[in-house]
């Protein structure tokens, strides 16, 4: 989930490359990004076709799938909302918490019974220690994009700062 900025000083983004024979001669790439878990509203999983890459200019959103590369004018898209990252509950928080409440059971068994109280304190470092294994990965926020009418919706997981940026390029038309 990368994002690049075309501004005076940086130098084009290669995941603009797949996009500049669609621009037309006024348009220019303002905003560049790879999206995952990428899905239309009404599916459950995410398409296997699904875009990865996605530019923005001053009058479009452009994504890449599999087949070809489809274009959204911002006269068609109605709001793009934002999912912080930390609103959700991971994986890691899940480990997190169980080691931490084996770890505490596993003192108070220990003092009851040496063997239980070990294996429960051996058990919470393992899940501390897939914890670590399982990582965070970057902090994404679910963007989605709002088209037409509310039932045409597509989201993807990106950085926070491509949804707000994006959010900004669509209410700027």
């Amino acid at each position: 989930m990368s994002t690049s900025r075309l501004d005076g000083e940086q130098v084009p983004s290669e995941r603009d490359t797949p996009f500049r024979d669609r621009l037309e001669s006024t348009e220019e790439i303002r905003l560049s990004w790879t999206g995952s878990d990428v899905r239309w509203v009404n599916q459950w999983r995410t398409a296997s076709d699904s875009p990865t890459a996605f530019a923005a200019t001053d009058r479009r959103i452009l994504f890449e799938t599999s087949e070809t590369t489809v274009s959204i004018g911002y006269n068609h898209v109605r709001a793009v909302k934002i999912e912080p990252a930390g609103e959700r509950l991971d994986l890691s928080t899940a480990f997190l918490a169980c080691g931490g409440l084996c770890l505490l059971v596993g003192l108070l068994a220990a003092t009851q019974d040496a063997t239980s109280g070990v294996a429960l304190i051996l058990l919470s470092v393992t899940l501390l220690v897939a914890r670590t294994v399982v990582g965070t990965g970057p902090d994404c926020a679910t963007v989605t994009v709002v088209i037409d009418n509310e039932r045409q919706r597509l989201s993807f997981s990106a950085r926070e700062e491509v949804g707000e940026e994006l959010a900004e390029l669509a209410e700027a038309v």
